[in-house]
């Protein structure tokens, strides 16, 4: 048996100089690919990040992405690489990122972050092949 390997994306995304977030600019379109991991970048003002989505971009209605206990918040730092878990962007088509607690205060970064998300293909399942021409 062996394992298909999987192609990964980088997307950056920019929260700009004297912004707590990415709102306002173009959000990260997952349609076609979903979020794996978040790597923040070594020059970061130090706050939360706290992801933002919505399945369309029409609405303009973006909500902060959640689980049962409550807002989904990193505690981000710089240079700290974070795993996602795929459970969080089920439903979410469209991403922005918040710097700082919205149920607290947000944190403008007093330069231009780029945070980069590594990303697959949103088709790409885990896929075992087995090689049936060996077999007895």
């Amino acid at each position: 048996m062996s394992r298909q390997t999987e192609k990964l994306h980088i997307r950056k995304i920019t929260i700009p100089s004297g912004q707590s977030s990415t709102i306002g600019g173009d959000p990260l379109d997952l349609r076609l690919i979903k979020p794996v991991s978040l790597i923040i970048p070594s020059a970061w003002t130090t706050a939360d990040l706290v992801f933002s989505g919505s399945p369309n971009t029409e609405s303009g209605n973006y909500g902060y992405l959640s689980t049962p206990n409550g807002i989904i918040l990193l505690p981000a730092d710089a240079g700290l690489l974070f795993v996602l878990p795929s459970a969080w962007f089920v439903g979410v088509n469209f991403l922005h990122l918040v710097s700082g607690n919205p149920l607290g205060s947000l944190v403008n970064q007093t330069a231009d972050r780029v945070l980069r998300v590594i990303c697959k293909d949103r088709a790409t399942a885990d896929v075992v092949v087995t090689d049936l021409s060996k077999s007895g």
